[in-house]
């Protein structure tokens, strides 16, 4: 299970990076920048993808468009995450995807493992 985390906020992919490295069965790939986990789909397709919202050269909604239609992230289930108190559903003009989940930040460790259970669970099952 191939499983992406897309944040500008590389302290909390540091965190995650640590936390998670003794996971089996899931290799973790950790990008600042939307654009790169693109690339890197080509090789290497994702399970799942845990999506900040806000970053500075593409947004997490922007992405999450780009990849509904890219046959690299077909199957792949995306989760949001945020700071905001307002998630997703406010947002105007904007088409989301169906697959997405969301998580509000900041969250527990738990909290991830609890999505990556979840959906690596549904994804094999």
């Amino acid at each position: 299970m191939n499983i992406f985390f897309i944040d500008d906020d590389t302290f909390l992919l540091n965190t995650l990076k640590v936390s998670l490295k003794s996971a089996k069965n899931f290799s973790f790939y950790f990008f600042t920048e939307g654009q790169k986990a693109i690339a890197k789909a080509e090789n290497i397709k994702p399970n799942l993808v845990f999506l900040d919202i806000n970053m500075p050269k593409m947004s997490g909604y922007l992405f999450s468009s780009l990849v509904d239609k890219n046959d690299n992230f077909k199957n792949t289930k995306i989760i949001l995450m945020t700071g905001e108190s307002q998630l997703v559903g406010n947002y105007i003009n904007i088409t989301i995807p169906k697959k997405i989940d969301k998580i509000k930040k900041p969250f527990m460790l738990s909290e991830v493992i609890n999505k990556i259970d979840t959906y690596t669970s549904t994804a094999s099952g």
